[in-house]
């Protein structure tokens, strides 16, 4: 078992021990996300706002579709969970770094330059964050008393130039202003002429969201040719791979990573569950995408 990643990014409210307060900041909060991220989701439903004081506690937290994360409200600042074992933070394709660039997108939709990972037994997993109620300031007290140092910069060029994923002595809380993530969004921004980028993250195989006149647009990012010629109306993921969902007149259609259509456009709802039949090769167990209402299931890597 591995430990999960926290993604930090302070806030300015401090009053989640109310509830009607808190579900109106999210709500806020989730309108200013669908605007500057562009998320188009089908219904409000899809970021299952919720609210719970089992415990004694005030949690209120949301999902976000697109980048499927969760949300968690608290006192100063938003716990963000995206579900990765820690060790990802440092792992990377080229320049590629996929919860970087994640991370960063949320935080410049969220009008923030700065963000902290940390293991989940510095956040919810220990006594640093594990109640809403705790205080930005009280989770940083309790980081610096239990890590014993300072909290080290994010260093890309030092992880790029160690070249070895998975032989990396990675610290168990970092701290990271984006400099690598900023000169690269600007730099996409000037070639992406007419058109709106609205974060690094991509769909499919290096496939960036763009924006053009209100409508979805994915365009690769290393030869700017969009992927359809077409906008998109909505888009979302969260198949445990390199396809995604394309939602059409309240239908939807898988596409695999290249942009290839996998399916008609149904009715329902594709999701992901893994099958008893193993890769021949990694031996690891193929996913089966399926939508109960459509009759449709597809055998994946």
């Amino acid at each position: 078992m591995g430990v999960d990643i926290s993604h930090i990014i302070r806030n300015d409210f401090y009053e989640v021990n109310d509830l009607d307060k808190s579900k109106v900041y999210v709500q806020e909060i989730i309108e200013k996300l669908k605007k500057e991220l562009l998320i188009n989701a089908p219904e409000d439903d899809y970021f299952n706002l919720t609210q719970d004081t089992e415990y004694g506690d005030y949690e209120t937290s949301f999902r976000l579709p697109v980048y499927d994360v969760d949300f968690n409200l608290q006192n100063g600042f938003w716990r963000i969970e995206s579900y990765f074992h820690y060790c990802r933070i440092v792992m990377h394709h080229g320049k590629y770094f996929y919860l970087r660039r994640l991370t960063f997108d949320l935080a410049r939709a969220l009008g923030k330059n700065e963000a902290w990972y940390a293991e989940e037994n510095y956040t919810w997993n220990s006594n640093g964050c594990e109640y809403a109620e705790t205080t930005f300031e009280q989770w940083m007290e309790y980081v610096h008393r239990n890590f014993k140092k300072d909290i080290p910069e994010y260093d890309e060029k030092a992880i790029l130039a160690h070249g070895d994923n998975y032989n990396w002595d990675i610290e168990s809380v970092y701290h990271d202003s984006f400099k690598e993530c900023n000169e690269l969004f600007d730099s996409l921004q000037k070639k992406l002429v007419g058109y709106r980028l609205l974060g690094l993250l991509p769909i499919g195989f290096g496939y960036l969201r763009c924006e053009k006149e209100g409508k979805i647009y994915l365009i690769n990012e290393e030869t700017l040719e969009p992927m359809f010629n077409e906008p998109i109306e909505y888009i979302l993921q969260d198949l445990n791979g390199s396809e995604f969902i394309i939602v059409k007149n309240g239908l939807q259609a898988v596409f695999d990573g290249e942009g290839k259509q996998l399916t008609d456009f149904v009715k329902g709802f594709f999701t992901w569950d893994w099958s008893n039949k193993l890769d021949p090769i990694t031996y690891r167990p193929k996913r089966i995408i399926y939508n109960k209402e459509a009759g449709i299931e597809l055998l994946r890597d």
